[in-house]
């Protein structure tokens, strides 16, 4: 006789497969809110001051600072979704701080109590997307952020 056939060769050992992507953070979503919230009220708000300056004798600083809020506030939508794709958070972080700049020197020639509101949204998401959480999520899947 030939004697017993050999079995076949067991199956190589299975890889590890593709790396395991972290859930987003709850700050980076959060900022995402806050720049949706930010980014919409400018845009409305902005839109509205729009229909109001050709009725009213407005000076020209004020139709500026209207005209890059509303750049600002549509930046700010964008850079929210780009955030939570987590492709970039340097458009967010820079519009959140191009926001606190002219919003400080909004309230410094027309100061109204009310604006101190409008620091506190920049601010938190300056603070949530540089959170060290958000910029490892943000670096592990390839998106660009400061630092």
């Amino acid at each position: 006789g030939y004697g017993q056939q050999g079995s076949y060769p067991s199956a190589p050992p299975a890889g590890y497969g593709a790396a395991a992507t972290q859930n987003r953070p709850g700050m980076v979503t959060a900022a995402a809110v806050l720049a949706f919230i930010s980014g919409g009220l400018g845009l409305i708000g902005g839109l509205l001051a729009f229909s109001v300056i050709g009725s009213f004798g407005v000076p020209s600083s004020l139709v500026i600072f209207v005209i890059l809020g509303l750049v600002i506030s549509a930046g700010l939508i964008y850079g929210g979704v780009q955030a939570l794709q987590g492709k970039n958070f340097v458009i967010l972080l820079g519009l959140a701080a191009a926001s606190i700049v002219i919003n400080l020197i909004s309230m410094l020639i027309y100061f109204q109590a009310s604006s101190l509101i409008s620091f506190i949204f920049p601010i938190l998401i300056i603070v949530f997307l540089v959170n060290p959480q958000s910029k490892a999520w943000i670096t592990s899947r390839g998106g660009k952020t400061f630092g």
